[in-house]
């Protein structure tokens, strides 16, 4: 089972530590929600867990080497004049895997070294993540969410077609592991209830960052909370109202632990206190 784990993650930007020690697994079938308050590092970790950004320390292990992960981010990177099909094959991974393959062939017909394993690679990678199918599966899914294809580039798209075709990214992709960052922003409720119905029924692993509380309650089976003190991270199972109840139930511990702790503290206070005056009488 194809399987992502990022252990003791520790990462800084300009002095300020954002990650220190964080841990994230998702294996296939895996929802997985992470939660923080903003700028904790949650998108930090997920750029991390995706290879887009190098660790100060920890490692990030695929299981097995060949696992294909997406990290689809909510900054739609548009790019100047390019079609929409070419941005929802780059999304899906499909345009990389492509160069790849185009590449691995030139070298086979070189006859280089080495040429058929890394063909063989590279045709496996294409086919894994839909490449095959991608142009009629594109058409069927922006014909579904209202978008023409041959229509305009992307940097004509209006606010709305715009989150329609980051959503039609979402549903195209087919890695194995498939990291989501604030993917409910924009949509309308046709789109958040699309999004949540092929979050609930596609085979890959999936994390998501969202500050939509609904949807994760919808999806999600595990919860990572990113401490934004510690900078660590502590995993919750049962989904986002278990995960509710069962902070709140650690709080309490908490708290009923420090006033036990303060009690405790009073009563050697005062016991030593009562000492030193017994001492200064009998001295006297």
């Amino acid at each position: 089972m194809p399987q992502l784990r990022c252990t003791g993650i520790t990462h800084a930007y300009g002095g300020a530590t954002v990650l220190d020690g964080a841990d994230l697994s998702v294996g296939a079938g895996d929802r997985v929600g992470i939660t923080a308050p903003n700028g904790t590092g949650k998108s930090t970790l997920l750029r991390i867990a995706s290879g887009d950004l190098q660790a100060d320390s920890g490692t990030v292990t695929r299981a097995p080497s060949t696992t294909n992960v997406i990290r689809l981010a909510q900054e739609r990177d548009m790019r100047n004049r390019e079609t929409l099909s070419d941005y929802l094959a780059r999304r899906a991974g499909v345009a990389q895997a492509q160069a790849a393959l185009d590449a691995a062939t030139e070298q086979l017909e070189q006859q280089l070294p080495g040429a058929d394993d890394a063909y063989a690679e590279a045709w496996d990678r294409w086919l894994a993540l839909g490449g095959a199918d991608l142009p009629e599966r594109a058409q069927d899914v922006a014909a579904d969410l209202r978008l023409d294809l041959n229509a305009a580039a992307t940097s004509e798209l209006s606010g709305g077609q715009c989150a329609r075709l980051a959503l039609a990214a979402v549903l195209l992709a087919q890695p194995d592991i498939l990291l989501l960052d604030e993917p409910t922003n924009d949509l309308d409720h046709d789109g958040l209830a699309r999004l949540e119905h092929h979050v609930r029924r596609s085979p890959a692993g999936i994390v998501l960052i969202s500050h939509d509380r609904a949807f994760l309650a919808g999806t999600v089976d595990r919860i990572v909370e990113l401490d934004e003190f510690t900078r660590r991270t502590t995993e919750y199972s049962g989904g986002w109202d278990s995960f509710v109840t069962e902070r709140a139930a650690a709080r309490q511990r908490a708290v009923a632990a420090y006033a036990a702790y303060e009690q405790s503290r009073q009563q050697l206070t005062s016991t030593a206190r009562t000492q030193r005056e017994w001492g200064r009488c009998h001295v006297g």
